[in-house]
């Protein structure tokens, strides 16, 4: 007997990944030419030769190179950016891609579920540049939501406030936002842009619209903003937001990075934990 059990999707591939054996292969389907019915399983040609029950793929964990199982999925969907932060990129002419190289919302969603159905992947992350600067964002989470994983942003919030509820009813799940600095003038400083009040404005907005949880990223650098380490840290508390300090790296535009400029873990825990006994030795005295 021969088999001939259809695959599940049109293929040009000539030979069944089960079996290793030759097939028929057409636009319209592929048969194996010498295998027995019953012992072959139905095939779904793709990149992992993952076989299925029925329409059910059975993933393929994705293993790097470490031994380390991959769950999650980062997309950047755009270079372009609304700031122009100092250690990011330069405050003029910059390169961006031309809009027929990127990938098209439908071709994200087409990856991002490969990577769910095919490997197993638990999380996806939408970034950029700055991803809300694209047209259109809340289509793009809403085609991704019924995948039924972790749906995070990264963002500079500045587009917050508009669009942090129709994101949230989308199917976005959490939100980072990007914010070195409390402080008017350095904000300034440091994204060339004056939008320091909408930053904050678009954090409120994501509490409000129920995402969770929102944390708030912030680049730590020695002699720019490190002083703002414990108000940073009191800023997450007064609003219930995780506060994440992110080491100083060297990718900044203007190649001004030095070791002495990078503020270790260490450090940081130790200043937040002082103002936090000097705040508990104060409230025991009133």
């Amino acid at each position: 007997a021969t088999c001939s059990r259809a695959w599940l999707r049109p293929t040009d591939w000539p030979c069944c990944p089960t079996g290793r054996v030759r097939a028929q292969a057409t636009r319209s389907g592929s048969f194996c030419s010498d295998r027995p019915p019953d012992a072959c399983p139905t095939v779904l040609p793709n990149l992992s030769g993952v076989h299925v029950e029925g329409r059910r793929p059975v993933p393929v964990p994705l293993i790097d190179p470490y031994a380390r199982r991959v769950r999650d999925l980062r997309i950047s969907i755009t270079d372009r950016c609304n700031f122009r932060c100092a250690y990011c990129m330069p405050e003029e002419g910059m390169d961006w891609l031309a809009r027929e190289d990127l990938l098209s919302y439908e071709e994200i969603a087409t990856v991002a579920r490969v990577c769910v159905e095919r490997f197993g992947f638990e999380a996806i992350r939408l970034t950029g540049g700055e991803p809300l600067v694209r047209a259109h964002m809340p289509r793009l989470v809403r085609m991704l939501a019924p995948l039924g994983v972790d749906l995070a942003l990264t963002t500079n919030g500045v587009r917050l406030p508009e669009l942090a509820a129709e994101l949230a009813d989308a199917g976005l799940t959490r939100v980072n936002v990007s914010l070195d600095t409390l402080r008017r003038d350095r904000f300034l400083g440091l994204t060339r842009r004056d939008d320091l009040d909408r930053v904050i404005a678009g954090i409120d907005a994501a509490l409000d619209a129920g995402l969770a949880p929102v944390k708030v990223n912030a680049v730590v650098m020695r002699g720019v903003n490190d002083d703002e380490v414990v108000d940073l840290a009191r800023f997450g508390r007064e609003r219930g937001v995780g506060v994440r300090f992110i080491e100083f790296m060297p990718l900044d535009a203007q190649g001004e990075w030095s070791d002495d400029k990078v503020v270790p873990a260490r450090e940081i825990i130790e200043r937040i934990d002082a103002d936090r006994k000097s705040t508990r030795l104060n409230s025991s005295h009133t």
